[in-house]
């Protein structure tokens, strides 16, 4: 099967966005809602491969966008691709 590179996204302090709950937890790696984006990848018809990497500082070379490159790397090399969302849920280009 296919598979979804999910980037969570910018770390936030708590009190910036809510969890599934409502409650406004702190986001150490990325504020994104991991179970969320991994059933949108399943509904798509992709295995969820989610990038426990911090997205700052945010630059081509944050641990976050590194990972991912290298990720494509590897799918690149298999002769597949690899689509994702960012953050808001947005399809990244591939």
């Amino acid at each position: 099967m296919s598979k979804m590179l999910i980037l969570q996204g910018n770390s936030a302090p708590a009190g910036s966005y809510p969890d599934e709950s409502g409650n406004k937890i702190a986001w150490p790696i990325g504020a994104l809602h991991v179970w969320a984006a991994s059933q949108y990848a399943k509904r798509k018809g992709y295995d969820a491969v989610v990038l426990d990497k911090p997205g700052q500082p945010q630059s081509q070379t944050s641990p976050q966008a590194s990972a991912a490159i290298f990720g494509r790397r590897l799918q690149s090399e298999a002769h597949s691709r690899i689509p994702g969302v960012d953050a808001p849920g947005n399809p990244l280009p591939h």
